[in-house]
C-alpha cells in the first residue's frame, strides 16, 4: 500500500490539473477562436471585441449543438459594409442563448442579400435573447433577428434596435414559428414597408410582462405588422412612439400595430403616442392600431390604446366599415379604448362598435363630436347632440354646445344680455310656448338629438313717483312704471308735527299695470291742522316698499 501512495497522490494531481485546464479555458479573441467555440456546445465567453475580416463567413450553432455565449460587453462585428449572401452574423440551426453579464455588448455588422441580418434562427432552430443588444445590421427581411420556418425566439432582456430591413426592421417571425416577449425592447428599427419593429408573418408572438417595442418606423406597422393567420397576444408591456409613414397606399397606417388578416388579441398592456404620418397622396388611418377588412382584434382586461394620433387628428383603434372589436372577457373600469371609424356617425345612423356590453364604459371616440352609447345588446357610436343657442333680443355670442349622447349635462351659462331686461331662462321657442329650461348654471339636460334654446326675457321693473302738497293740504302725483307691474299699489300718504310725530295717515289703492301713467289725489284728514311735514309711501298690496317714500313740506 505503501509502494502506490505516490502514484495515487500523482494520478489525482493530474486529474485535478486536467479539470483545471478545462473550467479555467481563456475566453475567446479572435473570429477563428469563436467560430470553432461555436461549433461545439458549451459556454462562450469574449475576452475582447471580435471583428470578422473580409474572408471570414458567419458563425454557426449546428444542429443538435447548445451555446451560450456570454458577451462580457464585447462587440461580435461581421464589418459587411454590402449586402452579400449569407450576410448574418450569427445563423443558429441549433440551440443559442446571448447573455451579456457586464452591458454594453453588440452583435453587429451584418449585411444580407437575404433573410436576417444579425442572427438568422435556421428551421427548427432555437435563440434565446437575455442580454445584449443586436445593433447595426441589415436584411431584406428581419434586419435584426430572422426566426425561420418551425423556429423558437425567446427574449427576456437586452435589445434589438437600429437595424433596417424591407419587412421586419427589428424582427421577422415566420410561419410556424414563436416568437416570445417578457422583457427587453425592440427599439429604433425601420422597415421600408411593413413591421418597423416586428412583422409577424403565419405564426405566434406573446408579449408580456416589461417588454417594449418603441421608436420604430415602417410605412404600415410601425411597431408590429400581423399578417394573415399571424396571432398577436399583447398580456402586458408597451407599444409606444412607434410611426407609421403613409407613402400613397390605401392600406397603410397603424402606427403601433396594423392587424392586416390575422388576430392580435390585448389583454393589458399601453399602447400610446404612436402615429401614423401622411407622407404622400391616399389616406392614413389608425394612429394606435389599424384594423384591417380581414384582421380581428380582441381585447379584455385593462388594455390601454391612448394618445395616439393619424394625420394630426386623435386616432387611436381605427376600425373600417363593417368591422367591430370583440371582447373576450371582463373589462377593468380603468381600461381605455379611443375609437375612430371609417365612416363617421349620423343622425339616425350610429356605427356598432362592438356587440359586447362588457365594459362599455371604456370605449371613447376619439372626436369629440361623437359619443359612445349602449342600445340593446351592443355599444353603438353615436353623432354628439348639439346646443344651439339664440339671444331672441338680446345680444352678444354664445358657442354651441357639445352634449355627450344620451348623458345627463348642465347647460352652458348664459353669456348674452338686454338692456332693460332680465334672463329668465329658456324655451325651445322664440315665443315661450315650448319647453322651459331655468336659468341655474345647474340646469341639466339630456338630449340624444340637437336642440336650438331661445333666450327668455323680463323686462326689469322702473317705478317714478311725483308728489306734491296740493292746496287744500293734501298731496297729489303721478306715477310713472316700466316693466311687469300689475295688480294693486297703494300710495300711502302720513303727516307729522314739526317734532316728528305722526299726526295721521291715509291711502289710496290704486290700479296700475306695467308701462303706465296713473295720477292721483289724497286728501289731508280733516283732524290734521297744521303740521311740520308730509311722506309718501308706495308699496305693493302687501305693503311691499316699490320704491323710496318722497318727503314733502308745507
Amino acid at each position: 500500500m505503501k509502494r502506490k501512495l505516490p502514484g495515487l497522490l500523482f494520478a489525482l494531481a493530474l486529474c485535478m490539473g486536467l479539470l483545471c485546464v478545462s473550467a479555467c479555458a481563456e475566453p475567446v479573441d479572435t473570429w477563428d477562436r469563436l467560430s470553432a467555440a461555436m461549433g461545439a456546445s458549451g459556454t462562450v465567453e469574449l475576452a475582447n471585441d471580435v471583428m470578422a475580416g473580409p474572408a471570414d463567413t458567419c458563425l454557426t450553432v449546428p444542429a443538435g449543438v447548445e451555446v451560450t455565449l456570454e458577451l462580457n460587453g464585447h462587440t461580435v462585428d461581421r464589418s459587411l459594409t454590402a449586402p452579400q449572401a449569407e450576410g448574418y452574423v450569427i445563423e443558429v440551426k441549433g440551440s443559442l442563448t446571448v447573455k451579456d453579464s457586464v452591458g454594453c455588448g453588440a452583435i453587429t455588422g451584418g449585411n444580407n442579400s437575404g433573410s436576417g441580418g444579425g442572427v438568422y434562427v435556421a428551421p427548427k432552430g432555437t435563440f434565446t435573447m437575455e442580454g445584449g443588444s443586436i445593433t447595426g445590421n441589415t436584411a431584406c427581411d428581419g434586419g435584426g433577428v430572422y426566426a425561420a420556418y418551425k423556429a423558437s425566439f425567446t427574449m427576456t432582456g437586452g435589445s434589438i434596435s437600429g437595424n433596417a430591413a424591407s419587412d421586419g426592421g427589428g424582427v421577422y417571425v415566420s410561419s410556424d414559428t414563436g416568437l416570445t416577449m417578457s422583457g427587453g425592447s425592440i427599439a429604433g428599427n425601420t422597415a421600408s414597408d411593413r413591421g418597423g419593429g416586428v412583422y409577424l408573418d403565419s405564426s405566434a408572438f406573446t408579449m408580456s410582462n416589461s417588454a417594449c417595442i418603441t421608436g420604430n418606423t415602417a410605412v404600415s406597422g410601425g411597431g408590429v405588422w400581423v399578417a394573415s393567420a399571424g396571432v398577436f397576444k399583447m398580456e402586458n408591456g408597451t407599444i409606444a412612439d412607434n410611426t407609421a409613414n403613409n407613402t400613397g397606399f390605401l392600406t397603410n397606417g397603424g402606427g403601433g400595430v396594423y392587424v392586416s388578416g390575422g388576430t392580435f388579441t390585448m389583454d393589458g398592456g399601453v399602447i400610446i403616442r404612436n402615429r401614423a404620418v401622411q407622407t404622400g397622396s391616399g389616406e392614413t388611418r389608425g394612429g394606435g392600431i389599424n384594423v384591417a377588412v380581414d384582421g380581428t382584434f380582441q381585447i379584455s382586461g385593462m388594455p390601454n390604446i391612448s394618445g395616439n394620433q393619424a394625420g394630426g387628428n386623435a386616432d387611436n383603434v381605427y376600425l373600417p366599415n363593417g368591422k367591430t372589436i370583440e371582447v373576450t372577457g371582463p373589462l377593468c373600469t380603468q381600461a381605455w379604448v379611443g375609437i375612430t371609424t371609417e365612416t363617421a356617425p349620423a343622425d339616425g345612423l350610429p356605427v356598432e362598435i362592438t356587440s359586447s356590453l362588457n365594459g362599455a364604459q371604456v370605449f371613447r371616440s376619439d372626436d369629440e363630436l361623437y359619443g359612445t352609447a349602449v342600445e340593446g345588446s351592443a355599444v353603438y357610436l353615436y353623432r354628439n347632440p348639439v346646443v344651439t343657442f339664440e339671444a331672441n333680443g338680446g345680444t352678444g355670442e354664445m358657442e354651441p354646445q357639445l352634449v355627450p349622447y344620451g348623458s345627463a349635462e348642465p347647460l352652458n351659462q348664459n353669456r348674452f344680455t338686454r338692456s332693460g331686461w332680465s334672463f329668465v331662462g329658456w324655451n325651445t321657442k322664440a315665443d315661450g310656448t315650448g319647453v322651459g329650461y331655468g336659468r341655474e348654471d345647474t340646469q341639466v339636460i339630456t338630449l340624444t338629438e340637437d336642440l336650438t334654446l331661445y333666450a327668455r326675457w323680463e323686462q326689469d321693473q322702473s317705478i317714478d313717483l311725483e308728489v306734491s302738497i296740493a292746496d287744500h293740504g293734501g298731496v297729489v302725483g303721478t306715477i310713472t312704471s316700466t316693466g311687469p307691474v300689475a295688480g294693486q299699489v297703494r300710495v300711502i300718504a302720513a303727516w307729522y308735527s314739526g317734532s316728528g310725530q305722526m299726526l295721521a295717515v291715509n291711502m289710496q289703492a290704486c290700479p296700475l299695470a306695467g308701462d303706465s301713467t296713473l295720477d292721483f289725489s289724497i286728501g289731508k284728514p280733516e283732524t290734521v291742522g297744521s303740521y311740520g311735514s308730509c311722506r309718501v309711501f308706495l308699496t305693493d298690496e302687501n305693503f311691499r316698499p316699490l320704491c323710496d317714500f318722497v318727503p314733502l313740506c308745507p
